[in-house]
């Protein structure tokens, strides 16, 4: 993905304070201020791709059950690290064109910032997790003119903890 296929404006004039809550405890949420502004239409297309991107992991997978020894070859495994790795440059890229700021908090407790870098290292279905639920909250109701976020939204721990990046 290219990098300029990322807008950021902070300062937008249109912002929305979320509250994404991942189960019923409310320590399981986060709290995230997005801005639509970041969306481009090329980013739109990767993010659209995605569905396309796991359908060709799926057959990888599928290829792989069906062999004699249930392995891929190093050039099936290599393919299904690009795609993985589009898969979550897409994803990323659309938290972070989206997310001006949120609450989601590392091991040591700093809070991840919402940039492609800093999201590159999640796992796939953390951040289908994340985008899922911001797509849910953000389509749900239109956007309005907000203040600043007053950043007293405090600090979950459990599930956000557990979107930490892999290993």
């Amino acid at each position: 993905m290219k990098r300029s296929a990322i807008r950021r404006n902070p300062a937008a004039a249109f912002t929305r304070e979320l509250v994404v809550k991942f189960s019923d405890d409310p320590d399981d949420a986060l709290t995230v201020t997005v801005a639509p502004t970041g969306i481009t239409p090329e980013l739109r297309d990767e993010v659209n791709a995605v569905p396309a991107l796991f359908a060709e992991m799926s057959e990888l997978a599928k290829h792989a059950v069906d062999t004699e020894d249930g392995q891929l070859t190093p050039e099936e495994i290599e393919q299904a690290t690009a795609l993985e790795d589009r898969i979550r440059q897409a994803l990323g890229g659309a938290v972070a064109a989206l997310v001006v700021k949120w609450d989601l908090l590392d091991d040591d407790e700093q809070v991840i910032p919402p940039t492609p870098e800093a999201l590159a290292d999640f796992h796939v279905f953390e951040l289908i997790t994340i985008v899922d639920a911001l797509m849910r909250e953000v389509n749900g109701a239109p956007f309005g003119k907000t203040s600043r976020s007053s950043g007293g939204s405090g600090r979950s721990r459990s599930s956000r903890q557990g979107a930490r990046r892999r290993s």
